[in-house]
């Protein structure tokens, strides 16, 4: 540095053959260092990124299987002419057809959902036994549950 600082007679033949621009081995060393250790850092922050991605996605698609199983269970009795639903099921009923056509929903969980949508759908049609206590809770369930999944498909787009 010192030689190409002074006068040009006394820079070295060695230094005169180096361009200025040319950077020296050390410099090229640390640079290439730091541009390994950078891009390693950073490939090993988007692996972390995307694997959490898909612990989460897992995760949800293990809570949409239990909600689908109780909410088969907790309609597996089900009758349209004398309802006797707990509101907890069709609350989480709420939920799992909120769920329909999504990515949470493996096919097989999709296929069982249509098939038990078309079954409460057969069942809601169906007319009240003529006691007081069947026609409170076919009242009931066909304001909330029936209407749920009588309720037309919608998508979730911004402009609804």
């Amino acid at each position: 540095m010192a030689a190409r600082l002074g006068s040009y007679k006394d820079v070295p033949a060695a230094a005169k053959a180096e361009p200025l621009w040319r950077r020296n081995v050390r410099a090229t060393a640390i640079g290439t260092t730091l541009g390994v250790g950078a891009s390693g850092t950073l490939l090993l922050s988007l692996w972390q990124v995307q694997d959490q991605l898909q612990r989460n996605r897992t995760d949800e698609q293990t809570e949409a299987r239990q909600l689908f199983t109780e909410v088969s269970k907790g309609l597996q009795s089900f009758k349209g002419t004398c309802p006797d639903v707990p509101e907890h099921i069709v609350t989480q009923t709420s939920l799992l057809l909120d769920l329909r056509g999504s990515p949470t929903m493996r096919p097989l969980e999709q296929a069982g959902l249509e098939r038990l949508a078309g079954r409460i759908t057969d069942e809601c049609t169906q007319e009240p036994e003529p006691n007081a206590q069947c026609l409170v809770a076919y009242n009931r369930i066909h304001a909330s549950l029936c209407a749920l999944v009588m309720k037309p498909l919608t998508e979730n787009t911004a402009l609804n």
